[in-house]
């Protein structure tokens, strides 16, 4: 009876917690696990907004501008808060089984991808176009697929060129390659119930905002406008790359695929009224125009063939060039504006979507952290600060806490490969891949001279600092040698001079760790061979051979009796510190790269990462995975625990920090 009614109440006290909940927020809810695991993330920062990682096709924003909707090159299709550039989830992935192909001269595997996306005005479905010709309509409200469509499936290699839903959501109009320019399908069913065009390749697709008139772009570089209540083609206009209504329906723009030309049209006449000027000398071809919602903008991407590709902002009365938007790395893909906020926003080639401001064109949602792949991290020894070391040849001291970049530290010259810090004051320590090393102080800006040039050592890889903070130890390659031979410089951090250094590795040494009373060094070397020497003398303790290409990690456990390494194709393994041999070698993690490692102060777990973008944690005493942590995107580059042993920080190609509870 009990037993009954425990059930009875946690029943009724479900019930009311699902009826408090904010179901906007969960119509979307993903049936697959997400991509962060909220409970074990402590923090994240430095991240740049919207950043995905594959090639961006198509974007869409939905009619309350609150949630952007991307599809990429592998066929992936996510959601992002519109307001921030965070990632909400993932929720169909159309490139999860490549297709065998035989179409259009073309033969092999394709891997479809997202080519076109749209919402529904009320906001309930959305439509999505593969380059397999196929079409998926989702339920947003039910969470679902609720159609298939076989929309282009004869035109493999261009698939679903555009689509868009009619403005009150009932039908759903596609183009496409092959023999079905341009079709028309009821949203609620998928059937086909019209079809124009149909003997030409669809380029492009747009219905007038009152519902009443359709314009297709076709690959004859030609735009077709038709009465829908008729199907009577009223005007045939130039320029069939890119068709879009003004807000007032009087106005049609459309550019044209080949000769860089863009017109605005009366629609009343059919009269040409005139073309977008373009500053530049060199004329580029614009592939995507949308107006502003006011009608007095019309923006539309520039792609300059030797150039790369921005956005170009116009008055839409006379057609003058107002602004030119530039900041994307590669091809700009696709443009959409927010209702809410009246930002514009642009996804391309480079994995990444930006927010400009509509008006005066000026970047929002600027990266907020690093802008290249972080390779290293370190905590300081109280704990407050996480200190990064990036690609971009910047240094960044983070509260640990609030995310909060304290400062920031620019290297001229080369990446920072590697970074260490001070247990006795705290001072930061930064080595760029060209050999110099540079003291900082946290709080301090202005930029100190180099400790250790890059006429003292060869290529810099690694670096640790002994544990009474004396001595400096720095991984690398010979210097001035015309082979990749290993060596270990020590520097006295007193007086900056190089005290010994260690030869004869072979190959590079990608990292080093002293052992915990300061008499050794372990190392590891990309000739796949750990080695443990004494400093006293330089005699080694032993060196063993690892039967994989490259080691590229090494730690000390804190009792001094282990070390943790990782390297190519997943190798990751405990080696007794005294005799070489394997104590422990991991058979779980794949064989995705491991690039780092790491082992808690306290000597209870040991942790690796690797090209996955997984993060695996161990529990030393029984050598058995505890858990994984997902929530990188990219590989994982650095690795380190906090003091108290109970975080774990994480950073790599992604551009970001996390911060993991470890228990």
């Amino acid at each position: 009876m009990i037993r009954r009614l425990i059930k009875c109440l946690v029943e009724i006290g479900a019930l009311w917690c699902l009826a408090l909940l904010d179901w906007s927020c969960i119509v979307w809810a993903d049936t697959s696990a997400p991509l962060t695991a909220p409970l074990d993330v402590v923090q994240r920062f430095g991240a740049v907004p919207f950043s995905n990682g594959s090639s961006i096709e198509c974007i869409t924003l939905s009619p309350d501008g609150m949630t952007l909707v991307s599809g990429d090159s592998l066929g992936v299709i996510r959601l992002w808060n519109a307001l921030d550039g965070s990632r909400r989830r993932e929720i169909l992935n159309l490139g999860s089984q490549p297709k065998d192909i035989q179409s259009h001269g073309i033969t092999g595997t394709h891997l479809p991808y997202a080519t076109a996306i749209s919402y529904s005005p009320d906001g309930k479905h959305l439509g999505v176009g593969s380059s397999e010709g196929k079409v998926v309509i989702w339920d947003a409200i039910k969470n679902k697929v609720s159609a298939h469509i076989d929309a282009h499936i004869d035109g493999i290699r261009f698939g679903v060129s555009d689509l868009q839903f009619s403005p009150d959501g009932s039908t759903l109009a596609t183009s496409g390659s092959g023999t079905h320019g341009i079709r028309i399908w009821d949203t609620a069913t998928g059937k086909l119930t019209d079809q124009f065009l149909p003997d030409e390749s669809g380029w492009c697709v747009s219905f007038s905002n009152d519902g009443k008139q359709l314009a297709a772009g076709h690959f004859g570089d030609m735009t077709a406008v038709y009465e829908l209540a008729t199907r009577k083609l009223v005007r045939t206009l130039k320029g069939g790359k890119s068709a879009a209504f003004s807000p007032d329906d009087q106005h049609l723009a459309t550019a044209a695929a080949h000769r860089f030309q863009t017109f605005v049209w009366d629609l009343k006449n059919g009269s040409h009224l005139f073309q977008l000027q373009q500053k530049s000398q060199y004329r580029a071809r614009i592939d995507s125009l949308i107006y502003s919602l006011d009608g007095n903008r019309l923006y539309g991407t520039l792609d300059f063939a030797t150039s790369g590709s921005c956005i170009a902002i116009w008055d839409s009365k006379n057609g003058n060039e107002l602004h030119r938007l530039v900041g994307h790395a590669h091809t700009i893909r696709a443009i959409a504006i927010n209702p809410r906020t009246q930002s514009l926003f642009s996804g391309s080639y480079d994995g990444t979507v930006r927010s400009w401001d509509a008006i005066t064109g000026k970047a929002r949602l600027g990266p907020r952290g690093h802008e290249g792949p972080i390779g290293c991290l370190q905590f300081t020894p109280d704990g407050a600060h996480l200190v990064s070391g990036s690609d971009d040849n910047t240094v960044r001291v983070w509260n640990a806490k609030s995310g909060e970049e304290m400062c920031k530290w620019k290297c001229d010259g080369a990446r920072i490969a590697a970074i260490a810090v001070s247990t006795q004051n705290s001072n930061v320590f930064s080595g760029q891949s060209n050999g110099e090393v540079r003291q900082w102080k946290i709080g301090a800006e202005v930029q100190p001279l180099p400790l250790v040039t890059s006429e003292q050592i060869g290529v810099l890889r690694s670096m640790d600092i002994s544990p009474d903070g004396r001595t400096l130890a720095v991984g690398g390659t010979e210097e001035k040698s015309s082979r990749d031979d290993g060596t270990i410089h020590f520097f006295d951090l007193g007086t900056g001079k190089r005290t010994h250094s260690l030869h004869g590795f072979g190959s590079a040494v990608g990292a080093v760790s002293f052992s915990p009373n300061g008499q050794r060094i372990a190392s590891a070397n990309w000739g796949s061979s750990i080695t443990v020497t004494r400093l006293a003398n330089g005699g080694q303790v032993f060196q063993t051979r690892i039967p994989r290409p490259m080691l590229f990690s090494v730690r000390y456990f804190p009792d001094g009796e282990n070390v943790v390494c990782g390297g190519q194709q997943g190798l990751f393994g405990k080696w007794d510190a005294v005799t070489g041999k394997n104590a422990f070698l991991a058979t779980t993690i794949g064989t995705s790269d491991v690039n780092v490692v790491d082992v808690s102060p306290d000597g209870k777990y040991f942790a690796c990462a690797g090209q996955d973008g997984k993060i695996h944690l161990w529990e030393a005493t029984t050598g058995t995975e505890k858990r994984s942590f997902r929530g990188h995107d990219r590989a994982v580059r650095a690795l380190r625990f906090s003091a108290n042993s109970e975080g774990l920080a994480s950073a790599g190609d992604d551009l970001t920090v996390v911060i993991w509870k470890v228990r």
